[in-house]
């Protein structure tokens, strides 16, 4: 069953439990506070049935006298999507290496989409669906630019310190020449702020419209 959430977590389990046999339940996207998951679930599996929260009890209520009755030899898919941990060789891995790297290990991420459930795992067995890593990519860059806005600003204090100590020694040619040299990463800094700034606006924007 899936329910109202963000991104597509949830989807190819869904599929695998549908492959082996089970019964797929979505939540009415139209029903749902945050309809990206059951909606990309119907875009993937073949579900059963789509039901409201409120009519979600009584479905299964229905639901299991007739999931009891079914015979108990049905096969496992063999495409779950949580049965590969293990640590494998690159020259393993299925599909074709892609340009992202693992937000855990750092490790080069592989396309083994399944079909048109696109799918990326690195070789030390991380695995995220498309919308995850789309997502864990953009935590990424985010803290990418506010670790480089930090250092920026801490070379601006360390050439303003520095320009600071050639002046009380009396060597105003040095000075200006760290004065330069801060203000140059002043302006970069400036950049920076704006940039993350209009990102986060961007982002706060985005939650009110959804």
């Amino acid at each position: 069953m899936v329910l109202s959430g963000a991104l597509d977590d949830g989807v190819a389990g869904l599929r695998a439990i549908k492959d082996a046999g089970g019964v797929a339940i979505v939540q009415d996207p139209n029903d749902a506070v945050t309809p990206s998951m059951p909606a990309t679930a119907l875009a993937h599996v073949p579900v059963d049935h789509v039901v409201p929260a409120g009519g979600l009890a009584q479905l299964l209520l229905r639901l299991v006298p007739e999931v009891r009755a079914r015979p108990a030899d049905v096969t496992p898919s063999t495409d779950n999507p949580n049965d590969d941990r293990e640590i494998r060789s690159p020259d393993e891995m299925p599909g074709r290496p892609s340009s992202l790297t693992c937000p855990e290990c750092g490790g080069v991420m592989w396309d083994d989409g399944q079909g048109d459930l696109l799918r990326f795992r690195c070789h030390a067995g991380h695995s995220y669906s498309a919308e995850s890593m789309l997502e864990l990519h953009g935590d990424s860059v985010e803290t990418a630019m506010w670790t480089a806005l930090r250092v920026l600003e801490e070379r601006k204090h360390f050439l303003d310190g520095l320009a600071d100590r050639q002046r009380r020694r009396g060597n105003e040619y040095a000075a200006r020449g760290f004065d330069r040299r801060a203000r140059g990463v002043e302006q970069r800094v400036d950049v920076l702020r704006r940039a993350i700034a209009h990102g986060e606006t961007a982002a706060d924007q985005s939650e009110v419209a959804s």
